[in-house]
């Protein structure tokens, strides 16, 4: 499926009912210079959410914030409901929530298939459950006829796919995704979002994605949120966010008329 056949497909929804993932306040600095500055933001079950701002907008730190990489200096993080502002990433994981990284950097000499073992053992799955839990993300993710392939061998679509099946073993609520879409073509990224959509459909989980490629963000999110010098400055449907005055001219562009146009201004 390709990404404008998803966005003529896609439901619009409002702000969720029932949050799997939820920000308030959120503020980081560091030695006085504010990364974040009171970001409130909530993530609805099995939705497709969007951040999006130019290059050192706070996206990464925001991220870091909610996977537990990151203290913020003020503010609260919920996940299912239970706080878990400035607890260990490994517990927050635990607690449903798998996360990505802009770097895939898989073992490259172990398989693809060891590679997404070690992500749900490193989870918390029980051995016995490794085998079908990693067959099952190899199959969502379309690599299971790499299964036995060296994870330096992949192409660079596949291997940032093998990101996501990596983070995904853990069996996560929400998963949030560091631009996983970086480096690939228009092919590639067209697979990206077929799998993408496969994860939601199949395991019913959240996706919180940080992307430049704008074709991919209008494409397949239902709800974006916008981030500029650490500040929120709009959120809505990706028809509102295209047209919002102050996003076109944050990040934008006063030309960006088509959600499928390329990568933003800010690269």
């Amino acid at each position: 499926m390709s990404i404008a056949e998803v966005a003529a497909d896609r439901l619009e929804v409002g702000h969720p009912a029932d949050p799997v993932i939820e920000a308030d306040g959120i503020s980081v600095a560091f030695e006085g210079v504010k990364a974040l500055e009171d970001v409130t933001l909530a993530v609805g079950r099995n939705e497709v959410f969007g951040l999006i701002g130019p290059n050192g907008a706070g996206k990464t730190t925001f991220m870091n914030v909610l996977s537990g990489f990151q203290r913020p200096t003020a503010g609260s993080v919920r996940v299912g409901g239970g706080v878990m502002t400035g607890v260990r990433p490994e517990k927050i994981a635990k607690a449903g929530v798998g996360r990505t990284f802009q770097a895939v950097r898989p073992f490259g000499r172990l398989t693809v298939q060891q590679n997404v073992e070690l992500g749900a053992i490193g989870a918390g799955v029980a051995r016995r459950e490794v085998r079908e839990r990693t067959a099952e993300m190899l199959d969502a993710l379309s690599l299971t006829h790499r299964r036995d392939s060296y994870a330096d061998a992949l192409p660079h679509g596949e291997e940032r796919r093998l990101g996501i099946a990596r983070a995904l073993a853990g069996g996560p609520q929400v998963l949030l995704l560091d631009e996983p879409a970086a480096g690939t073509n228009e092919s590639e990224s067209d697979e990206l979002v077929a799998s993408l959509l496969a994860v939601k459909a199949r395991f019913s989980c959240s996706l919180v994605i940080i992307e430049h490629d704008m074709r991919l963000i209008m494409g397949i999110c239902e709800r974006i949120h916008v981030l500029d010098f650490g500040r929120s400055i709009a959120e809505g449907t990706p028809a509102q966010v295209r047209a919002n005055p102050a996003v076109l001219e944050a990040y934008l562009g006063v030309n960006e008329t088509s959600e499928t146009g390329g990568q933003d201004a800010a690269g």
